[in-house]
Formats: structure tokens, sequence, C-alpha cells
């Protein structure tokens, strides 16, 4: 698996504390196989169960052991209610909070999808097949009246200014010809309307793509944002892996902003702050120290900013 795209050691399903098992079992039926997935942020359980009454995806963490987790799977469950009934959005089966021991396990349970992510680099054809099912669920959005702002986009992007207030980081000289631009995307992502329901973390391990469709999964950082933010975040994926034309790929990412529809004609300087913002973003994250839950993310987020740099230089 290419290191650009999120993954780290994960328990597997025969790892997983019996009382999870079953849990899942018990809404399954009895289980007869399983397929252990690799991708994201979590350390935790992520497995498609095959039971004698249906398959499921199950993931779970120990919320004591990591209580970021806990929070982005109790949200991601809390929206899943307000999330529009797409065929493309698999829908919240169950949800638990089991006791193993002294720890508490927070498990959710989602139908099974067939389907893969999408690989990295990112192929021409995966991007315009992904894009084109995104537009229904946009539209889908920008239709919930009670869409609650979560303010979680503007905190993301701080990165230069991080950068600017340290004279010692080796990205210190360019922070003052982005920092204004970073806060001008800011404003135009979380400000100037109209503002539409967003995922906020359309990356590769989010999607999965299958011979009968596209699913958006893992809604775990929803906010109000402008109906171009998804897109843009999914291009920033799609630099980092290598995917543009100046990085050897096959797809053209500013001419896929300029004239793909789920990119809503949004002013070409926007992607390019994006991109900036979103390299400074994980530059700034890739120098601190390690998370305990997370110990493969530091080396991906410095990775990730160091191949979205050049892409941001070559059109600044």
């Amino acid at each position: 698996m290419p290191s650009t795209y999120l993954h780290g050691p994960r328990l597997g399903w025969p790892q997983a504390p019996a009382a999870v098992r079953d849990w899942v079992a018990e809404r399954a039926g009895t289980v007869s196989g399983f397929e252990d997935r690799v991708g994201g942020m979590s350390t935790g359980l992520a497995t498609v169960v095959t039971g004698d009454r249906r398959s499921v995806f199950v993931k779970g963490l120990d919320a004591t052991l990591n209580s970021a987790g806990e929070r982005f799977y109790r949200r991601e469950a809390e929206f899943a209610a307000r999330l529009p009934d797409l065929p493309s959005i698999p829908r919240l089966l169950d949800q638990a909070t089991i006791a193993v021991d002294d720890h508490q396990w927070v498990v959710l349970l989602y139908p099974a999808a067939t389907g893969l992510p999408p690989q990295h680099p990112w192929r021409a054809a995966d991007l315009t097949r992904v894009l084109d099912a995104w537009l229904p669920v946009r539209d889908a959005l920008a239709n919930i009246p009670d869409w609650p702002r979560n303010d979680l986009i503007a905190p993301l992007f701080t990165g230069w200014r991080t950068i600017a207030a340290s004279p010692d980081d080796p990205w210190h000289e360019l922070a003052a010809d982005w920092i204004d631009r970073e806060e001008r995307f800011v404003a135009a992502a979380t400000e100037t309307g109209p503002l539409i329901g967003a995922h906020v973390d359309l990356r590769a391990d989010n999607l999965l793509l299958g011979p009968d469709g596209v699913w958006f999964v893992d809604w775990a950082h929803p906010d109000l944002a402008a109906p171009w933010l998804d897109p843009l975040i999914m291009l920033c994926d799609v630099v980092a892996s290598g995917g543009d034309h100046g990085d050897g790929g096959e797809i053209d990412v500013a001419r896929v902003w300029a004239e793909h529809p789920a990119c809503a004609g949004a002013d070409p300087e926007i992607l390019i702050d994006g991109l900036s913002a979103f390299a400074a973003f994980m530059h700034a994250g890739s120098l601190k120290p390690p998370h305990p839950a997370v110990p493969h993310g530091r080396a991906w987020q410095r990775l990730v900013s160091e191949r979205t740099l050049p892409y941001v230089l070559r059109h600044r």
C-alpha cells in the first residue's frame, strides 16, 4: 500500500474482545467469515463480518485508551440520522458502548458494502466517478435545513499561522506569502454563503468504489461549509497521492477544479489557497509529538505535506 495512503496497524477480528464479537454476532447471526480492513486514522477494529443473517461492517475502539477516537465515533453516530437517505451513504444499523473489564468500547455497525477505496495515485476515471457520485449527495446536503455548525474547519487551517510564529520551522520563510491567503481561504470556506452540510474528510480511505456504486463513509467530522470544500479536500488527496500531471499522474487537477460541476465553478485561486493551507496544516501537525493512539500519523502527515507543497509552488 502506498505510504501516501493513510493506514496503520489495526486490531484484527480474532483479537477483538469477546463481548464485542458476541454483540456483532447477535445482530449478524452465526459468524462464518470475516475480512479485516486497512486504512484510516484509527488503530481500532474495522472488519467486514459475514453472518448467517447478514454481512456487516463493524468499527470499534477502546474508548478508555482513545478518548479522541471515542469523540469521533460518537459524533459519527449522532449525525447518522441527519444524513441524506441515499444509496451512496450506508445507514447506521446499531451502536453500543460495551464494557470490557474496566474499559469501555464504542462500536458502530453498518451494512457491508462491496467495494474498495480508490487507489493511490488516484486515477482519472476513479476521480470522475467519485465526483459524479458526489453531486446528488451535495444537493441533498444543501436541502437539509438544520445541519448544525460544528466549527471544525477553521481550527484545521491555521498551519501557516503556526509556522510564521516558529522561526526555526523549515517552512518559516514561506509563511509570509501564504498566511493572508490561508485566512482568506478559511473565510471563503466557512463564512461566504451559501453554506451546506459537509463531510470534511473525503480522502480515499473514506470512499468505496464497487460494481454497484460509490459509497461515502466515516462522517465523523461534519460541518457547514461552502459547496466546493469537500471536492477540494478530495483533490488534496489526489495531489498528495501523486495523481496530478505535474507529478507524473494522469489527472489535470486544475482542469478538474475548473470544469467539473462538483467544484461549482469556484475561483481558481481558492484551489491553490486550499492546497497551501492543507499542506501547512499537515506540516505543522507532523512536527507535534507522536499521538499514542495513532503512532503512524506524524510520518503520514509529513509525507503528505512534502508531496503537496510542490504543486502549490508550481501554481502560485
